[in-house]
């Protein structure tokens, strides 16, 4: 294989996804053989561009959350079903734990926005706001926990 480049990627999309793309093709090289088979070194065609791309986007030349699931998903028709854009091997088993994962995170996403409204709340003394984020809050844990049963399942 030879040497890839970045020089030619423009933007944090294009940037995103060749990391997303390296990330999997490394972590596979790595691992291929199971944990007692790991490669120590990577050859040079597959660390120098993932070490790069690493660099521009300012994270770590290492397989995170933030690739495995954040940035590792794409809706697979118009209905909004989600699938993930690449995957390693663990078949609809690995899907299924990456594609939960998000679930939770999004299900999340009002729980911590009511977190600051509460703290807001707290400091002007507004009882009807706390009590509303309150209960955002505890409406994001509960959707949180539906999604995580979803775990079962897959």
């Amino acid at each position: 294989m030879p040497e890839l480049t970045i020089q030619h990627l423009s933007g944090h999309r294009q940037h995103r996804l060749a990391r997303l793309i390296l990330g999997h093709i490394v972590m596979g090289y790595m691992w291929q053989d199971g944990e007692e088979g790991a490669v120590k070194v990577l050859p040079r065609n597959l660390a120098v561009p993932y070490y790069n791309v690493s660099e521009v986007l300012g994270m770590p030349p290492i397989l995170v959350h933030a690739d495995l699931v954040l940035a590792n998903w794409r809706c697979k028709n118009p209905q909004g079903n989600l699938t993930t854009i690449v995957s390693l091997p663990g078949g609809e088993s690995l899907q299924g734990f990456v594609l939960v994962t998000l679930m939770v995170e999004v299900a999340a996403i009002p729980g911590v926005k009511a977190v600051s409204q509460a703290i807001n709340s707290l400091l002007s003394q507004d009882d009807q706001m706390l009590l509303q984020a309150l209960k955002d809050i505890n409406e994001a844990i509960s959707s949180m926990s539906d999604a995580l049963k979803l775990m079962y399942g897959k």
